[in-house]
């Protein structure tokens, strides 16, 4: 019989990352808000303001809020910047993608989040990382 075939990797897996993981650099702000995954997240603004998320698998998105007063963030990935991702929305809407890569060799790798303190369309610069979707 035909068997499942390769390469089609693991289950994506949500997860929270709270700031007891130390990946978070200084300026966030914690928010709760019910329609949030897991009902909280974390803001920032600034270009101080750092997230560093290190998982094991073949692929990962970020997930987070767009609305009017949100902006820009610079995307890395392995210490290379990959995407300038943008959380402008006319309207809020939560538990967005911002940015997402899938096929990458399997193994350790390092999503990191930086707000670039600029936005194109909207009134402000705020950033939020509600959670990460890895898949092993």
């Amino acid at each position: 019989t035909a068997g499942g075939g390769g390469g089609g990797g693991g289950t994506p897996v949500t997860t929270k990352v709270d700031d007891s993981a130390g990946v978070y650099g200084t300026g966030w702000t914690s928010v709760s808000e019910t329609p949030l995954y897991g009902g909280t997240s974390h803001q920032c603004k600034v270009t101080t303001c750092q997230v560093t998320y290190t998982f094991t698998g073949t692929g990962v998105s970020w997930i987070g809020q767009k609305d009017a007063n949100y902006g820009q963030a610079s995307v890395y990935l392995d210490n290379v910047l990959v995407a300038t991702a943008n959380a402008y929305n006319a309207s809020n809407v939560y538990q967005q993608t911002l940015y997402s890569v899938s096929n990458l060799t399997a193994g350790s790798h390092t999503l990191k989040i930086v707000p670039t303190g600029t936005h194109t369309t909207g009134t402000d610069n705020w950033i939020e990382v509600d959670a990460f979707t890895f898949t092993s």
